[in-house]
């Protein structure tokens, strides 16, 4: 088992990145950042990599609606090279109403987008030519991504819950993120990631589970609260967030915890 931790920006973008370094002196391994309505998370990915040494850092999440796939691959190559290699691209779907009402672009086949995103960030990282006829996205006059880096190849994990997305990572990514997963439900989820990559014809059937949760600490000083504040953040997560997250408890058989 590996240690990640999940740094904010706040107010104080100093306090933050001196958090991460931290963190990477007590020997977390990977940090990662998100970005919904709040700040963008690449510039405060690119601190982190110019003033860290060993730690890891990635997203979670990107989406792949507000960014072409060429920007992301823009930005994670030149974070790349800063952090000398050290970037993991984390990608999902978000939701309908950031997506709609924030970005104003529609949510249409998020599943179609995430794949045609990683595929063609995927062959840009890798210096290939762009030549690309999808669904979404036709680009066929073969540009290639201009960067000097240190790989070429990023690690991409996949956000994902419901059971149509699941087998996804395991046919074109390296990890999967599942956001409030029962642990005693990643032995199924690694079982799924392997079958589907199987299926993809995929020869490397190891995946990093990178799951993301947020922990309370109780001290004995009004705990009561502090088990009402995890409880919020489950309840925030479950009714505001579309209906992934319940119908991922429900079908692993927490339904009278949800309903």
């Amino acid at each position: 088992m590996r240690i990640g931790v999940i740094a904010t920006i706040g107010k104080d973008w100093k306090a933050a990145v001196e958090r991460v370094r931290i963190a990477e002196d007590l020997g977390y391994e990977h940090v990662t950042t998100g970005e919904a309505w709040g700040p963008s998370a690449i510039p405060f990915l690119t601190l982190i990599a110019a003033n860290t040494r060993r730690i890891t850092l990635g997203t979670s999440i990107l989406n792949c609606f507000s960014r072409t796939p060429a920007v992301i691959a823009q930005e994670f190559a030149l974070l790349d090279q800063i952090s000398g290699g050290r970037t993991v691209f984390g990608i999902g779907s978000s939701g309908a109403n950031v997506i709609e009402h924030f970005h104003g672009v529609p949510f249409e086949k998020p599943l179609r987008r995430i794949r045609e995103t990683v595929e063609i960030f995927d062959g840009l990282i890798a210096g290939d030519r762009l030549d690309y006829d999808g669904e979404i996205f036709q680009l066929n006059r073969g540009f290639r991504l201009d960067a000097s880096q240190p790989r070429p190849e990023i690690p991409v994990w996949i956000a994902a819950l419901p059971p149509a997305s699941i087998h996804q990572p395991g046919e074109i990514a390296d990890g999967v993120i599942p956001i409030h997963w029962p642990r005693q439900h990643f032995g199924s989820l690694r079982d799924d990631l392997s079958a589907a990559a199987t299926a993809a014809g995929r020869t490397d059937t190891s995946f990093t589970i990178a799951p993301f949760t947020t922990v309370n600490v109780l001290d004995g000083t009004d705990d009561e609260a502090k088990w009402q504040d995890a409880r919020q953040i489950l309840w925030f997560y479950i009714n505001r967030m579309g209906d992934f997250y319940w119908q991922m408890l429900v079908q692993r058989g927490y339904e009278g915890e949800v309903v």
